[in-house]
C-alpha cells in the first residue's frame, strides 16, 4: 500500500476514497468559504445528484495536508447519524504522476440553508415548536458525537445546516477532536467562536469535555428564543464580563476549583454579580427556561449533558394546533432559497411536484421520541388501523395529483386528496390511537417490506419505514385534552372512506 508523505492524508487507507477525480462533478457555484477552503455547489455527472464540494486549501505545501482537514475526515468517516453531515467521499485533481499533489475535495451531502441564514432573514422569527424541532435534532446529533467520543468545539448557527424538509445536521468538524473520559492531556482552549465559548475556556482551562459543546448549545437555544445573540462580546475580557453579568460571578461555592483556573485572577470581577438568567428571559416558556438554566451553568461538571437535555420536559407534549401550525409555517419558510438561484441552463429547477415540500416530513422531524418503545400499550382498534394504513398510503401520492408506481406489480390509482387534508386526517386518527401505540408500532414491523392493499381506497403500495415511523413518533407527543379537537375530523374521515372488513394477512 502506498504511503503518503508526513503530514499528508493517506488516501489509500480507504481505497474507494480519493480514487475518483473532481472532474466527475460539475461545479455550479461557490456557496461559501469553509474553515480551510472554498465550498461549491456541484452536480455529480453520472447520477445528477447535487452535492457540496469543499476544496481543501493548501496554503503551505511544505507543511503538507492541513491537520484540521485530516481530523475532520477521520472523524466524519466514523460518524453516521441523521443529524450529522455526511461526508460522502474524497475526490482529487492530482498532478500527473503524483496523487499526493494537486487539489483535494471533500464531497458532502448538499444542504439548502444554515440556521444563521434562516434567522437573519428579515421578519423571520421561529415559533416555539420550530425551535423545539431544531434543538431536538441538534441535541440528538451532538449526543451521538459525544457517545462516540467526539467534541465538536465550534457549534454556532452557521455550522447547523438545514434542508428544505426541516432536517438539521451538525456540520463543519474542522475543529472537532476525539477524546476519552480518562484523557489527562491538554487540549487547546483557542476553540469555539467567541460568542459561544464557555467560561472554562475563557479562563484558560485545557482539560475539558462534552460540557463545552453544551454551553454553545445553550447559547444557540437562547438565541433562537430571544431572536438575537445573547452574549455578543467583542473580545475575551468583554465576553467573560457578559457571561458574569448573565450567569453571575464564579466562586468556590458555585464552581469548586474555579479560583485555580490559569487566567482567573486576570479576569476576576471587581464585585460579585448575582445570577439573572431567569430574570433576563422570564418571558420564555418555563420548561425552556429550566433547560436553559442547566445549559448555561458556570461549573462544567454540573452542566446538563445532551442525553439529559433530550429527556427534558421542554421537548415533551405539544398541543395539536401548534403541531399543524408549526408544520405549515415551516413548510412556508423552507420553500425559499437563501443561496443564489442556479440558472436554468444548469437544469436544476425543481419539477412542480417537488416544490411543495411534504408537511408529513415536517411533522416527522418536529416530533421525535427516542423512548417510545418504553411506553407501548397493548390496546387498539382494528378499524382505525385500516384507516390509518389507507391514509399513510394516500400520502405517498397526494402531491399535486402526482401518480406513479412504487413497486413492480403495484398499481397506483389517481387520488385528488390534498396533502394538507391527508395530514389532518392522519393526525386525527393518530390522536385517537394514542392509547394504541403498540398497534402503530406493529405496523412498522409488519408492513415495511410488504405490498399491502388499503381497503376502499384503491391504492396498492409498499409502505416505507420512514413514513410509518413519522406517524409512530408523533403519538406520545399530544396532550390528552387535545384529542377531543380531532373527533369531528376523525368522524369525517371514517365516513368518507369505505373501510374493508377483511383482516390483512
Amino acid at each position: 500500500m502506498a504511503v503518503a508523505a508526513p503530514g499528508q492524508l493517506n488516501l489509500d487507507e480507504s481505497p474507494s476514497w480519493g480514487s475518483r477525480s473532481v472532474d466527475c462533478f460539475e461545479k455550479l457555484e461557490q456557496i461559501g468559504e469553509g474553515t480551510y477552503g472554498q465550498v461549491f455547489m456541484a452536480k455529480e455527472m453520472q447520477t445528477q445528484e447535487i452535492v457540496a464540494l469543499k476544496k481543501i486549501r493548501m496554503d503551505n505545501e511544505r507543511e503538507g495536508f492541513p491537520i484540521t482537514a485530516i481530523r475532520e475526515i477521520k472523524i466524519l468517516k466514523k460518524l453516521h447519524h441523521p443529524n450529522v453531515i455526511q461526508l460522502k467521499e474524497i475526490v482529487t485533481s492530482p498532478v500527473e504522476g503524483n496523487k499526493y499533489k494537486g487539489s483535494i475535495y471533500m464531497v458532502f451531502e448538499y444542504m439548502d440553508h444554515d440556521l444563521t441564514g434562516l434567522a437573519d432573514r428579515p421578519g423571520m422569527r421561529f415559533t416555539i415548536p420550530q425551535i423545539k424541532c431544531y434543538m431536538r435534532q441538534l441535541l440528538m446529533g451532538l449526543h451521538y458525537c459525544h457517545i462516540n467520543q467526539v467534541l465538536h468545539r465550534d457549534i454556532k448557527g452557521s455550522n447547523l445546516l438545514i434542508d428544505n424538509e426541516g432536517i438539521l445536521k451538525l456540520a463543519d468538524f474542522g475543529l472537532a477532536r476525539s477524546f476519552s473520559n480518562d484523557h489527562n492531556g491538554h487540549l487547546t482552549n483557542r476553540v469555539i467562536t467567541l460568542w459561544y465559548r464557555p467560561p472554562e475556556l475563557l479562563l484558560g482551562s485545557t482539560k475539558y469535555g462534552p460540557a463545552v459543546d453544551m454551553w454553545s448549545v445553550g447559547c444557540i437555544f437562547a438565541e433562537l428564543l430571544a431572536g438575537k445573540p445573547i452574549l455578543p462580546g467583542k473580545n475575551e475580557p468583554e465576553q467573560l464580563t457578559k457571561i458574569f453579568e448573565l450567569c453571575g460571578t464564579p466562586d468556590e461555592l458555585n464552581w469548586p476549583g474555579v479560583t485555580k483556573m490559569p487566567w482567573y485572577n486576570n479576569f476576576k470581577p471587581s464585585r460579585p454579580i448575582k445570577r439573572r438568567v431567569k430574570e433576563s428571559f422570564k418571558h420564555f416558556d418555563r420548561h425552556a427556561l429550566d433547560l436553559l438554566e442547566k445549559m448555561l451553568t458556570l461549573d462544567p461538571s454540573q452542566r446538563i449533558s445532551a442525553k439529559d437535555a433530550l429527556d427534558a420536559s421542554t421537548f415533551g407534549l405539544i398541543p395539536f394546533q401548534q403541531i399543524l401550525k408549526a408544520c405549515q409555517s415551516m413548510s412556508h419558510h423552507m420553500n425559499f432559497r437563501l443561496r443564489k438561484s442556479v440558472s436554468s441552463s444548469d437544469k436544476l429547477k425543481k419539477r412542480p411536484s417537488d416544490r411543495k415540500h411534504s408537511i408529513l416530513n415536517h411533522i416527522r422531524v418536529c416530533h421525535q421520541s427516542s423512548n417510545l418503545a418504553n411506553r407501548m400499550h397493548k390496546t387498539g382498534q382494528v378499524s382505525l388501523q385500516w384507516q390509518l394504513e389507507a391514509i399513510i398510503m394516500q400520502s405517498h401520492v397526494a402531491r399535486e395529483g402526482q401518480t406513479g408506481t412504487r413497486r413492480v406489480g403495484a398499481k397506483v390509482e389517481d387520488t385528488k386528496i390534498a396533502e394538507d387534508k391527508v395530514v389532518a386526517m392522519a393526525v386525527a386518527l393518530i390522536l385517537l390511537l394514542s392509547k394504541a401505540e403498540a398497534l402503530i408500532h406493529t405496523l412498522v414491523e409488519r408492513w415495511v417490506e410488504q405490498v399491502v392493499v388499503a381497503p376502499g381506497v384503491g391504492l396498492a403500495m409498499g409502505l416505507e419505514e420512514q413514513t410509518i415511523r413519522m406517524l409512530v413518533l408523533m403519538v406520545p407527543l399530544v396532550r390528552p385534552e387535545d384529542r377531543t379537537i380531532t373527533n369531528k375530523l376523525a368522524l369525517a374521515t371514517s365516513s368518507s372512506m369505505e373501510t374493508g372488513n377483511s383482516t390483512p394477512s
